[in-house]
């Protein structure tokens, strides 16, 4: 638990998905393994075929976790530019964290002038900045606040990377290069292991009975 703390931001996860019942045990076995795994590496990649079940699997994992972490966001990673989306909408919910602290009269912490400035930025229809100078901006913005002095207990799930895609994953990845830093955690859905930032072991996630397990390699 983390009541208290400046770095504990209200999660906006996506609607819980049911697990089929005759399978249940088996998903409650597969969840307490990404536990572990993430609890060792830090860093773990679901991976397997388009209407596997990696996406349902990773929302169950929030949910049941979620009071694991100081917080929890979530990442649509199937383009650059959806990922673009995904930091807009934390800046904004880091913003509004901030604001209601600054409204309780909580001391101020983290780079937070750095994310009210972002609201300075000329942005499209989309809210995302126009300039490409502006949107790295934004995202290094975002990813300093994960570098926080004390805020080491996040969690970000990017779901539904493809591998042609993953070069510029890297643009959107906070650093966590060095695992005994102990510095978050990062959860990865993928149809593709191109998509792995690291070499850790993987998950491996396939059909079965018209849903899916998760199996390790």
């Amino acid at each position: 638990m983390f009541r208290g703390s400046e770095f504990r931001v209200k999660s906006q996860l996506p609607t819980r998905i049911r697990f089929n019942v005759v399978i249940s045990q088996s998903r409650a076995n597969l969840l307490d393994t990404v536990a572990q795994r993430l609890s060792v590496n830090r860093y773990a990649v679901l991976i397997g075929p388009r209407g596997s079940g990696k996406t349902s699997l990773a929302v169950e994992y929030a949910h049941r976790h979620k009071e694991s972490y100081s917080s929890i966001f979530w990442l649509d990673a199937r383009s650059e530019r959806t990922l673009e989306l995904s930091f807009v909408k934390i800046a904004h919910e880091l913003q509004m964290h901030y604001d209601d602290r600054t409204n309780q009269s909580a001391e101020p912490a983290g780079n937070t002038k750095d994310l009210q400035d972002l609201r300075d930025l000329p942005v499209g229809k989309d809210k995302i900045p126009i300039s490409e100078k502006d949107r790295k901006t934004m995202v290094l913005t975002v990813l300093n606040w994960f570098r926080c002095p004390g805020n080491k207990e996040w969690l970000l799930i990017y779901d539904d990377v493809e591998h042609s895609e993953a070069p510029f994953l890297q643009e959107f990845l906070p650093a966590m290069k060095n695992i005994k830093s102990k510095r978050g955690y990062v959860l990865i859905t993928s149809r593709s292991d191109r998509a792995n930032p690291s070499e850790s072991k993987r998950h491996q996630v396939e059909p079965s009975y018209g849903d899916a397990f998760l199996q390790l390699p």
